[in-house]
């Protein structure tokens, strides 16, 4: 692992920071890119089609917004010095940023069907409560995203108020990724139905997790977020395993209703 704390000989060249990553990272890297614009797409593509919000927890993608969002903030300042670089070693410096480019995908994959689920809510009391909501998290990013750029501006990677923003703000995306699916958890439990929840980000999402937590671990990323995304692992599953279940059961259900429909008729 390179130490950033030890300035490069040349004080301008920030190259000296980026490490040589095998064809195997890359390769990886690579599908969870992909893997990660695809995992996101078939909700709101589902949104937009379906133009509802039901079996979908707005909370849920309020806390996947801000996990995905403050732990890109968090993975780009514990790499400051190699995002720097990408001026001088396009190439490579990408090589070194799989995860923050990832992170960086799921926070506007997850911000769209936020603002795609306040605009085909229901324009009730809990309506002006969620756009009050995303109000204060929209202003949440602004000042986090300028405080994270003056702090990089104004101290060292090393300097302790820098350290002190990557632990906040990883904490915070931690948190966050912890209870992140436990509101859906609970929506679909209640309605025993899918509803406007793709199953196919799910499926796509799960594998996912186990990409990111093998390039997380791979390119030297804190602990903090590789155990993050553990739980998120086993939290996703066990949604995957309601949607699943409540799909095939209901399924089975409608099958057996048209069998009973068409034996009365029958007779």
């Amino acid at each position: 692992m390179i130490d950033v704390c030890n300035k490069c000989q040349i004080a301008t060249d920030f190259t000296c920071y980026l490490q040589d990553i095998d064809i195997t990272t890359v390769i990886f890297g690579i599908i969870q890119i992909l893997g990660s614009v695809i995992s996101v797409l078939p909700q709101i593509i589902k949104f937009q089609q379906a133009k509802t919000t039901f079996g979908v927890s707005v909370f849920m993608l309020a806390l996947a917004t801000i996990n995905n969002y403050f732990l890109t903030l968090s993975l780009i300042m514990n790499k400051f010095p190699q995002v720097i670089s990408c001026s001088q070693n396009f190439s490579l410096c990408m090589k070194n940023l799989f995860s923050q480019l990832v992170s960086l995908i799921l926070s506007v994959g997850f911000l769209t069907p936020y603002i795609q689920y306040l605009r085909f809510q229901d324009k009730n009391n809990s309506y002006k409560r969620n756009i009050v909501t995303f109000t204060i998290l929209i202003i949440l990013i602004i000042v986090s995203t300028i405080g994270t750029i003056l702090s990089g501006i104004y101290y060292s990677v090393c300097n302790q108020v820098f350290q002190s923003f990557i632990s906040v703000f990883s904490i915070i995306s931690a948190i966050a990724a912890c209870i992140q699916w436990l509101p859906q958890i609970v929506e679909t439990y209640k309605s025993k139905s899918v509803g406007n929840l793709s199953i196919t980000c799910q499926v796509i999402g799960v594998p996912g997790q186990l990409i990111t937590l093998f390039l997380l671990i791979s390119t030297n990323n804190g602990w903090i977020t590789w155990v993050t995304c553990i739980v998120l692992l086993i939290v996703q599953s066990i949604l995957l395993f309601l949607l699943l279940k409540y799909k095939y059961c209901n399924k089975r259900l409608v099958t057996r209703s048209q069998l009973v429909i068409c034996q009365v008729e029958v007779s």
